[in-house]
């Protein structure tokens, strides 16, 4: 939704524990500047906001961060909703149709699956990370399998040229022990022949 920028972005973290506080240190990371802190202690809320130039809610001022808000993280330890469809609706217009994009961290859940009635509101939770995260390690290992094939393939063609060309001094010899030793450093196997 936002790309890979997120240093114009307001993140709205909800909950000050530490999932709240190791999320907030990978935003910051990603250049993340803009940084709202909710939490039913106001302490707890100001002194995690401090540690990222950000600035601390009370919970009752949850509905003004959501209205400035571009991404919501939830997480905490509440066992119900702590967000709803009724609390998002009225800030919609406020916030003149911007996308709010709302991450559910929290076992059990904080934002109930009913906000995703909310036109412009689009919810992740916890478990479909985890498959979003699963896919792209299966893409990366089937990347990384067709690399090796291709370093193989280039390799096999190597020593076919290198089997063909007419022995000079022990050049041949020589590079295909160079060759060899580095291919088996990377675990592909060599074709070698030669």
């Amino acid at each position: 939704i936002f790309g890979e920028d997120l240093s114009r972005q307001t993140i709205l973290i909800i909950g000050a524990g530490k999932i709240g506080e190791t999320t907030l240190r990978h935003l910051a990371k990603r250049g993340v500047q803009s940084v709202l802190v909710a939490n039913r202690s106001l302490d707890r809320a100001q002194e995690l906001a401090a540690q990222f130039q950000g600035r601390a809610l009370p919970f009752s001022e949850l509905a003004a961060g959501l209205a400035q808000a571009d991404i919501v993280i939830s997480s905490t330890s509440a066992p119900h909703y702590v967000l709803s469809k009724s609390d998002l609706l009225p800030l919609m217009g406020q916030r003149r149709n911007r996308p709010l994009f709302l991450i559910d961290l929290a076992v059990p859940r904080d934002i109930d699956p009913g906000v995703l009635d909310v036109e412009g509101a689009y919810l992740y939770n916890i478990d479909q990370l985890a498959d979003i995260a699963r896919q792209n390690a299966q893409t990366r290992q089937a990347e990384a399998v067709a690399a090796e094939e291709m370093v193989a393939a280039e390799a096999r063609q190597f020593f076919e040229r290198l089997a063909a060309a007419p022995p000079h001094s022990g050049t041949r010899r020589a590079l295909a022990d160079v060759l060899t030793e580095e291919l088996s450093f990377s675990g592909v196997p060599d074709g070698s022949t030669a």
